[in-house]
């Protein structure tokens, strides 16, 4: 059974069938903030996904008054606390170090951060120039 349901605020998901449907099934909704981050950061609308996992990401890693003690999703799943020494904002320009620059070429390359790897420490960059994300550790 799905206790929660978070979404982004599309007409699919705010209609009163669909809300009163997850009603009967005891499921609350909370609307996530992905069309937030990507108006403040002035990212284009495609990143959508990236927005919602790094919204996610956040909220795993948030103290609420649902677990004991205030302690985070994460820390009810772990065990550990979260560190958050490192926090970034969604959006925000980074640079790259390049690996293999020339001796007079430029040795970092500007990208927009719009998260962390979910399988290794690195960042998850946006490329505005190739309208792409890769990941990157040298950030």
């Amino acid at each position: 059974m799905i206790k929660t349901l978070g979404s982004d605020g599309g007409g699919e998901f705010i209609g009163r069938e669909f809300r009163d449907y997850l009603e009967r099934q005891g499921t609350a909704r909370n609307l996530d903030c992905a069309r937030a981050m990507l108006f403040q950061a002035r990212l284009p609308k495609f990143l959508w996904a990236e927005a919602v996992s790094h919204s996610v990401w956040l909220r795993n890693r948030a103290t609420t008054s649902a677990n004991p003690d205030g302690k985070t999703p994460l820390e009810m799943a772990t065990g550990k606390t979260p560190v958050l020494t490192h926090l970034q904002e969604w959006g925000t320009p980074v640079w790259v170090k390049t690996l293999k620059a020339g001796k007079l070429e430029p040795r970092a390359a500007e990208g927009r951060f719009v998260g962390y790897d979910g399988e290794s420490t690195g960042y998850r960059v946006y490329w505005p120039s190739k309208r792409s994300v890769s990941i990157e550790r040298d950030v």
